[in-house]
C-alpha cells in the first residue's frame, strides 16, 4: 500500500511540472530579454543607463570578440553573461573606482538573424543587423551604412567569410558590377551572410586627382562628441587637430594619448599612433599631422585596471 501512495505522489508532482512548462511564455526573437537569466550573445544590442550620471549612458552591439565599449572601463566582455551578472560586475567596478552610489539599468535586445560588419570607405562604418533575414544584398548593406564616400574604390571591395571551423576566406566583389546585376543570377560575392565582414577600400594612387580636386573627407570614430565624416573644403588646412575640433572635440572618456591614424593607399594599410593631448592641450603644434582624403581617426577609451 505505501508503494501505491508513493507512486501516486510522484505522478502528481510530474503532472504539476509538465503543466508549469506548458505555461512558460517562449522567448520571442528580436524582443527584449523576458528574464534576467538569458545569456547575452554576439550582435545583441546592450543599452546601459546610470541614474546618477546620464553622460555615462551607452548603447552598443556586442562585437565579434564578445565585448562592448563602456565609459571609463573600456572594452568589457559581456558575451555569455546574464543581465544580472553584468549589472553586478559593473556596479562593483563603478562603486570602487568612480561613484559613491550606482543605480544601473541594463536592457538587451536579442539579435534575430545575426549581424554583418562593414568597414572602410562608407559614411557610417560599423555593425548591420540581418534582422529576420538569412542574407543581405551588398547594395542594401551599403545603403544601411549611409552609402559610399567620395573617395571609395568600389571595384576593390572584398568580403571576409569564415567557416564554422573559423577558417577565413577572401571573396572579391566589385560593387559596381554587383549593382548592375541586381535582378540577375546572384553570385557568392553579391550577398552577405551572418558574421561576414565587408571591406571597401579608399581611392588608390592612380585616382589621385580626386584627392586634389574634391573636398577632403576624413572619418573620425570613437570617443569624440560628433563622430562621423568630417569634410575639409578645397584650400582648407587639413590636419589631425582640426579634424578632432570639427568632430566636436574629445569626450571625457577619450584616451587622447593614443589616437590611431589609419591610412589606406591601394593595397597598403598603415597605422600610426598620435598623441593628440600633446598637440591640443600642451601646444606641441609641430607634432600635428597632415591628413589625406580617406584617412580614419580612431579615438579609444581610457582603460581602467581593476
Amino acid at each position: 500500500m505505501p508503494n501505491l501512495k508513493l507512486s501516486a505522489l510522484i505522478a502528481l508532482v510530474l503532472s504539476v511540472c509538465l503543466q508549469a512548462q506548458d505555461t512558460v511564455e517562449p522567448q520571442l526573437p528580436g524582443s527584449d530579454f523576458r528574464n534576467s537569466q538569458d545569456l547575452i550573445q554576439q550582435g545583441d544590442l546592450v543599452e546601459i543607463s546610470l541614474l546618477q550620471d546620464s553622460s555615462f549612458n551607452t548603447k552598443e552591439n556586442v562585437s565579434q570578440s564578445g565585448t562592448i565599449p563602456i565609459p571609463y572601463i573600456g572594452d568589457y566582455e559581456v558575451k555569455g553573461k546574464t543581465v544580472d551578472l553584468l549589472k553586478s560586475e559593473l556596479s562593483s567596478v563603478l562603486l570602487e573606482q568612480y561613484y559613491n552610489d550606482v543605480t544601473l539599468n541594463i536592457t538587451v535586445t536579442k539579435s534575430i538573424g545575426g549581424v554583418v560588419y562593414i568597414y572602410g570607405a562608407v559614411k557610417e562604418p560599423g555593425i548591420v543587423s540581418l534582422e529576420d533575414k538569412d542574407k543581405l544584398s551588398i547594395s542594401q548593406a551599403v545603403a544601411l551604412v549611409g552609402g559610399l564616400t567620395s573617395w571609395a574604390n568600389p571595384s576593390g571591395a572584398y568580403i571576409i567569410r569564415r567557416t564554422p571551423a573559423g577558417e577565413a576566406s577572401e571573396i572579391k566583389t566589385d560593387l559596381g558590377k554587383t549593382a548592375q546585376n541586381i535582378g540577375g543570377k546572384s553570385s557568392e560575392g553579391s550577398h552577405l551572410i551572418a558574421e561576414d565582414e565587408l571591406y571597401i577600400p579608399g581611392i588608390d594612387d592612380d585616382q589621385s586627382q580626386l584627392l586634389m580636386n574634391d573636398d577632403r573627407e576624413i572619418i573620425v570614430v570613437g570617443q569624440v562628441n560628433s563622430p562621423g565624416i568630417i569634410t575639409f573644403a578645397p584650400g582648407e588646412e587639413c590636419t589631425l587637430m582640426r579634424a578632432v575640433f570639427k568632430a566636436g572635440g574629445l569626450t571625457k572618456f577619450a584616451k587622447g594619448t593614443a589616437v590611431k591614424l589609419i591610412r589606406y593607399r591601394g593595397e597598403n594599410r598603415t597605422v600610426e599612433e598620435v598623441n593628440v593631448d600633446a598637440i591640443v592641450e600642451e601646444g606641441f603644434l609641430d607634432q600635428d599631422v597632415e591628413l589625406l582624403a580617406g584617412d580614419m581617426l580612431i579615438v579609444p577609451q581610457k582603460l581602467v585596471n581593476f
